[in-house]
């Protein structure tokens, strides 16, 4: 359990036979012994305990701060110190940030991240919105890269809607 979500799950549940639970994902397990039992589990938590949690910074900040920091940074890189890059998403202001970011679009991000649909389509179906809203929603989100869009290879126009983060930080400055 991390964070009170089960990460990490091997059972043999009556009607599923065995399996095995990581992330957000079930498969079978065969079960061969209890070493390969416990090989696997141990194999298990050294991955999960190398995952990082992705995030993805949005924030509010005036367009005066955003120049006064690109201005620190040209200063830092004219004296030939090295300057990290600020990753982020950032709006001018709260309204912005709420125009873009609705309690829709973000419901569809975290169904996008819980769900994985294999197209827009079978995204509006679980989110049980009509598609060419949903079709808006993810142009908006996809400009602002907050989704990413996986081309099929089968030659179809539709494409996969992707996240890949667990969180959004928000950050306000003052």
């Amino acid at each position: 359990m991390v964070k009170g979500k089960r990460v990490i799950g091997y059972d043999n549940a009556e009607g599923k036979g065995d399996h095995r639970h990581y992330e957000d994902k079930e498969e079978v397990y065969t079960f061969k012994n209890v070493d390969k039992l416990f090989e696997d589990f141990y194999n298990d938590i050294r991955r999960v305990k190398n995952m990082k949690i992705k995030r993805v910074k949005v924030g509010i900040k005036s367009l005066e701060d955003v120049l006064e920091d690109t201005k620190e940074a040209m200063k830092k890189l004219e004296r030939g110190e090295k300057v990290k890059p600020e990753k982020g998403l950032y709006f001018e202001s709260i309204e912005g940030f709420r125009k873009a970011l609705t309690p829709k679009r973000i419901e569809l991000l975290r169904m996008i991240r819980e769900k994985q649909p294999g197209s827009i389509q079978e995204l509006a179906r679980l989110a049980k919105r009509d598609i060419k809203n949903v079709a808006t929603d993810i142009d908006i989100l996809e400009g602002l890269g907050l989704i990413g869009m996986k081309k099929r290879k089968d030659g179809r126009r539709e494409s996969t809607p992707t996240v890949n983060y667990d969180r959004i930080s928000m950050e306000i400055a003052v």
